[in-house]
């Protein structure tokens, strides 16, 4: 095993089949594509040789292959401390919750609050309060993670609110233009908007743990963090994005990604092993060096704690080094 390998989340994307074809998805599906079952346990065995803490079973859906719940067993047998399903929770019934308490935690999809029309699925919200009531009633830990919009925003108060009341956690991402979200350029957010939904989040958020935000820019409205950044010592990487330098993603093509949302890959996992690729990279060894980035996340004084968004980055310019265009300052 190697604990200090810096490889702590890895996701798997098991298939990119699934039972919905959402309008914000980000998973590529032009061809359809299904891990090879031996492929899967390989990876489950480099991950824990890596020293890898969290496993991510992602799609399409994942729980439209049989053998997830062979693969997550197979994972806790490795002694990965945290195995994760992503999932839209259509599936979950009563035949299956058993099997589903193998996972630390089962992450859901939502867009909106009770009563209010989802902006870019069908409205199944009825299923999904029922599936995350099944879940917490076999004490099984459940996040709900909802994609940032336009349409979402006057609702947020309301989706935490009802997060809160189930007993689940719930996290936000911002919507990025790729796989059918390229078609939804009106329902994303600009920098001042951006800056905006954060503060407002930050003010909902207050003392709760339960309430998470993956954007690195989220750290420019939290005075706490900004208070711990200017005390802290200057390092090259002490906080932010964490795509490529503490957590990677294998798509169900076996092309290797920094991030869900990042398409651009750096590996194929069929040609090359996971421990070379995260070791060896050389992609991933320039990004594990923020004076490599350019522009204005290059000379930024928050560098260190932020380092910007790489798949805006890449979106905007094509290039994974230059500076985050939703950042205001």
């Amino acid at each position: 095993m190697l604990p200090s390998s810096g490889l702590q989340i890895l996701e798997i994307e098991i298939t990119n089949n699934c039972n919905l074809d959402c309008k914000h998805c980000y998973v590529d599906k032009d061809t359809r594509y299904t891990l090879d079952k031996n492929k899967v346990i390989e990876i489950i065995d480099q991950a824990s040789d890596l020293g890898v803490y969290r496993l991510v079973f992602t799609g399409g859906e994942p729980l439209l292959i049989p053998s997830i719940f062979d693969f997550a067993s197979y994972a806790k047998s490795k002694k990965i401390s945290q195995v994760v399903l992503m999932t839209n929770g259509l599936l979950i019934t009563e035949k299956n919750i058993e099997k589903l308490k193998i996972f630390d935690l089962v992450q859901l999809s939502i867009d909106a609050p009770p009563r209010e029309k989802p902006s870019f699925r069908i409205d199944y919200f009825k299923q999904l309060e029922s599936t995350i009531s099944l879940l917490k009633k076999a004490n099984i830990n459940v996040h709900l993670q909802a994609t940032l919009h336009k349409s979402l925003i006057p609702k947020m108060k309301s989706l935490i609110h009802f997060a809160i009341k189930k007993g689940a956690s719930i996290g936000f991402n911002k919507l990025f233009l790729i796989g059918n979200a390229k078609e939804m350029a009106s329902e994303k957010l600009n920098p001042l908007e951006l800056k905006k939904t954060l503060r407002k989040l930050m003010t909902l958020k207050k003392n709760k743990e339960n309430i998470r935000c993956s954007d690195p820019l989220y750290f420019l409205v939290d005075k706490d963090k900004l208070e711990f950044f200017k005390k802290s010592p200057k390092k090259n990487i002490i906080g932010g994005c964490i795509a490529g330098i503490a957590a990677i993603y294998i798509k169900s093509n076996g092309e290797v990604l920094i991030c869900p949302f990042v398409k651009f890959p750096i590996a194929n996992i069929f040609q090359d092993s996971l421990e070379n690729i995260w070791l060896n990279n050389p992609i991933l060894n320039k990004l594990r060096n923020r004076e490599n980035l350019n522009g204005k996340c290059k000379s930024c004084q928050y560098r260190s704690f932020c380092g910007g968004c790489r798949g805006a980055s890449l979106l905007s310019s094509g290039s994974l080094f230059n500076s985050d265009p939703n950042c205001w300052l």
